[in-house]
């Protein structure tokens, strides 16, 4: 489903007059077309399928002498460049305690992580979920990852920066009040948003403290996100998609 519930509110009424089966595999999607007299059909979130099955392969090369606190910079090149420099810069205090792995993709340039700081033996090309697997803390951009990592119970902060002319009209045009996924879903704000000249070194590692070392605040996180995977429902998205589909 297109996101008129965050940036074009109008894109609903055409989606009610051309789509004929609306399927969506984000709960708050079915209120919010409500208000437009459209049936929306949740059917789940595919990543809690894609999860499970990674954790029945058993699929697991990542060792480690210490706990682990995961970077997933994201996807798009310009987030990454803004970032990673700043997130490798606010794990630095914990090197001593913590072993530190950045989750990289290959269609990403390798140089672009070492370049922000990262070192070669930190950085484990698409090897996400088996990090996240792994990890005890994790530090995350904004976007798909964020839920996947609520999803694998690993206690997050999200960040996210953008050119300040991109950040300005995002402001103006986008109608919502999180940013993260998981925020969004549970509606409420359940792991910490640093967003723009927030995203700094002493913010996230003043977040970072709390995930780890405040044991209330880290398991009233982890509450949150057994909450969350409830609210998301059961596995089965494509399917009942598919059910959906032929029965209409």
């Amino acid at each position: 489903m297109p996101q008129a519930w965050a940036w074009n509110r109008s894109r609903a009424k055409k989606i009610k007059k051309y789509v004929d089966i609306p399927i969506s595999i984000l709960p708050f999607e079915e209120k919010f077309y409500q208000n437009y007299n459209l049936k929306v059909y949740y059917v789940g979130n595919p990543l809690l399928d894609h999860i499970e099955t990674f954790k029945q392969s058993n699929k697991n090369t990542i060792k480690a002498d210490k706990p682990i606190i995961a970077i997933l910079p994201g996807s798009r090149l310009q987030e990454i460049k803004l970032l990673l420099p700043i997130m490798i810069k606010a794990v630095k205090p914990y090197e001593n305690k913590f072993q530190i792995y950045v989750a990289g993709l290959s269609f990403i340039d390798k140089n672009i992580y070492l370049d922000s700081g990262v070192a070669p033996d930190q950085l484990l090309i698409n090897q996400t979920y088996e990090l996240l697997q792994n990890s005890y803390a994790a530090i995350v951009t904004s976007g798909t990852a964020t839920l996947e990592t609520a999803i694998f119970d690993v206690p997050l902060v999200v960040c996210y920066k953008a050119n300040w002319i991109s950040y300005l009209i995002a402001r103006m045009v986008a109608r919502v009040s999180f940013i993260s996924l998981v925020n969004l879903i549970y509606n409420a704000e359940i792991v910490k948003e640093l967003i723009q000249d927030k995203c700094t070194i002493e913010e996230i590692q003043k977040e970072l403290d709390k995930i780890i070392f405040d044991t209330s605040y880290r398991e009233q996180m982890l509450n949150h996100f057994g909450e969350l995977k409830q609210i998301l429902g059961t596995s089965g998205a494509s399917n009942k998609a598919a059910e959906i589909i032929i029965n209409y």
